[in-house]
């Protein structure tokens, strides 16, 4: 009787010892997220919580088409489109669950086409300077969202060729507000539209270019026009 005891106390020690050893090494191999967080579950929700409310970081690259006014300060007005590509950065926070806050900065390229006011020629462009991008978003589905948005931001012209003198200048501000939709046809990637309307402000601080520029001093540009691009979302 003792003999069988003793069997049945080694069984259970030897078993006791080994089934909870490979249990462990079986979760760590099962789920090697509890390694470094301890909790794979709470690596799930914040993955699926920034997937479904689409929150996080949002880089876009856009090409877009504006037609373009110039509204000089005598009252006459001139226009001249423009092609523009733009890349932007935001951060979405959630606020409710279908809307969302988001943040950024973008940085563009504009091209001027050919102005029905031949004394005017851009020749080499502008800049548009990174500035501060505010807006909100509408998530429909994990698939749809709409985006609407402010950029204050600023141009700077390259060159502006003007009665055949050229200038170097940057606007003392470039408001845009655009919406705009994102349909992401992967987990990752959208791509995304916007109408975009933009108006440029010139106050020209510098006095020779000033009194060179009398037509433009005090003189703003509208801008009306669409963009067409990528949006990658980091989950």
């Amino acid at each position: 009787m003792n003999r069988i005891a003793k069997k049945i106390f080694l069984g259970i020690w030897f078993f006791g010892g080994i089934l909870p050893a490979k249990a462990s090494a079986l979760s760590e191999d099962t789920y090697p997220i509890t390694q470094t967080s301890g909790n794979p579950d709470s690596q799930y929700e914040k993955w699926s919580s920034s997937f479904i409310h689409r929150t996080g970081h949002h880089l876009s690259l856009t090409a877009g088409y504006f037609v373009s006014h110039w509204n000089y300060n005598n009252g006459e007005t001139n226009q001249q489109n423009y092609f523009i590509k733009t890349i932007s950065y935001t951060y979405h926070l959630k606020i409710l669950r279908p809307l969302s806050f988001f943040l950024g900065s973008s940085l563009g390229y504009a091209r001027d086409l050919d102005s029905k006011d031949q004394n005017i020629k851009s020749s080499a462009g502008k800049l548009i300077l990174p500035g501060f991008l505010v807006g909100l978003s509408l998530g429909f589905s994990t698939r749809i969202k709409a985006n609407i948005g402010v950029n204050m931001a600023w141009a700077r012209y390259l060159a502006l060729s003007y009665m055949g003198d050229v200038y170097h200048f940057t606007t003392r501000i470039s408001p845009e507000v655009y919406l705009s939709g994102d349909y992401f046809f992967h987990a990752n990637w959208a791509v995304t539209t916007s109408l975009n309307y933009r108006r440029e402000i010139f106050l020209i601080d510098n006095e020779d270019i000033k009194n060179n520029l009398r037509a433009f001093y005090g003189s703003t540009r509208d801008a009306l026009g669409f963009h067409v691009g990528v949006t990658f979302h980091k989950l």
